[in-house]
């Protein structure tokens, strides 16, 4: 390595600007606006002003063009992220579910979170017998004479469910209703209801096409007549189910003997089933936006970005290459002269670069929020508020009928 002939130190080759720039192709990079025409036209331009802005030609500047096109790369990157940043936590619920398949970048999204919503409480529905994603399925064990306790588990499951645990929902285990058995000489409703119609001279007719018109409470009060007597002077159908085991009540007979007992059943295991089917039956789905990680946003194209926009990019541009800058010239802190030395302000240009960088990153971030859906709400609110105070000093006409 060449020594300096005055200092005696190595001697440190520096390129300056040149005073213009070529094109940024294949100059910056990740070269992702090599196409983007308006890029591509902007960036000499923007070279040169950050050049002037820092002193060029009264100094010169330790820059060359492909370091302020990373700079300026890196400037229409970031606007672009803190953009996408904000769109994602302003409208995340709307997001999760949508298809991952396009960008969402500069788009409008009408969708409210309401779908998300619904489908997360999903799991109520099931619960509660009013919906949900898991299939309620449908059993039955055939009764045996004089054996009261049946195992679901081992009738059912075993053989129909690959021996999966069930979680029984309803037995179907309970006397025909009341009102089929509404003219049941047995029931002890007390009205012998073909005297009745003997006496009108309508006993040749069906029960179900009588001409007597009863009041509703006595249909009502006649049911829970037969409702009463069943389960006061029947043994009364009921039921027990511990650990899927059910015990009927009362004890078959033989006459009971080959009928089935139905139930209502879930596989324990499809309720906590991460998978499903394409109709998103399941936990777990892919090709879906999920979290942070997977919204499909991209950068935006510069050509796309309004001046406001742009200015911001030239800004944080300009911040980048003062860090650059200051970078550069830390590395020698002084250089050598005849009988004296020159200070550089290494240290100071990466404290203003640094200093800039954050105020306009806060700068955007703010601006971002006050355009937010909340902000714009408010806004609007006191805006009606305001217009409301104004209209109140206005004359009221008065009408003369």
């Amino acid at each position: 390595m060449p020594l300096d002939p005055v200092g005696g130190g190595p001697v440190v080759a520096v390129r300056f600007w040149p005073g213009s720039g070529s094109t940024p192709i294949n100059k910056t990079p990740f070269a992702l606006f090599d196409d983007d025409d308006e890029f591509v036209e902007t960036a000499p331009q923007v070279a040169k002003w950050v050049c002037g802005t820092l002193g060029y030609p009264i100094v010169s500047i330790e820059l060359e063009d492909r370091n302020i096109y990373a700079n300026f790369e890196r400037a229409t990157m970031k606007f672009a992220s803190i953009v996408n940043e904000f769109n994602m936590r302003e409208n995340m619920m709307a997001y999760q579910g949508m298809s991952t398949g396009s960008s969402f970048s500069q788009t409008l999204i009408r969708s409210t979170p309401v779908p998300y919503v619904v489908k997360m409480a999903a799991d109520y529905g099931t619960e509660a017998g009013s919906g949900g994603t898991v299939d309620v399925k449908r059993g039955f064990v055939t009764m045996t004479a004089h054996q009261q306790e049946y195992d679901l588990q081992a009738l059912w499951a075993s053989v129909s469910e690959s021996g999966n645990r069930l979680e029984i929902r309803r037995v179907f285990h309970e006397r025909v209703p009341a009102m089929q058995r509404f003219f049941d000489p047995f029931a002890g409703t007390g009205t012998d209801m073909s005297n009745m119609l003997g006496s009108f001279g309508w006993s040749g007719f069906a029960v179900s096409s009588n001409f007597l018109v009863m009041p509703m409470y006595e249909t009502i009060l006649r049911a829970q007549a037969i409702e009463l007597n069943d389960q006061i002077r029947r043994s009364s159908f009921s039921f027990e189910i511990r650990n899927n085991k059910v015990r009927l009540y009362p004890l078959p007979g033989s006459d009971d003997a080959g009928d089935r007992v139905w139930f209502e059943y879930m596989v324990e295991n499809q309720k906590f089933a991460m998978t499903g089917s394409d109709d998103g039956s399941g936990r777990s789905q892919t090709g879906v936006v999920s979290d942070y990680s997977n919204v499909p946003f991209t950068f935006v194209p510069f050509g796309d970005i309004n001046d406001v926009g742009k200015e911001w990019i030239y800004g944080y541009t300009l911040a980048l290459c003062k860090i650059t800058l200051g970078n550069i010239r830390s590395k020698y802190d002084s250089l050598p002269i005849p009988n004296a030395e020159v200070r550089l302000d290494g240290l100071t240009l990466r404290q203003e670069g640094q200093t800039e960088i954050e105020r306009m990153e806060d700068f955007l971030r703010e601006t971002l929020e006050q355009t937010g859906k909340a902000a714009q709400m408010q806004k609007q609110m006191e805006n009606e508020q305001n217009m409301g105070d104004i209209l109140k000093h206005v004359p009221l006409p008065i009408y003369i009928f």
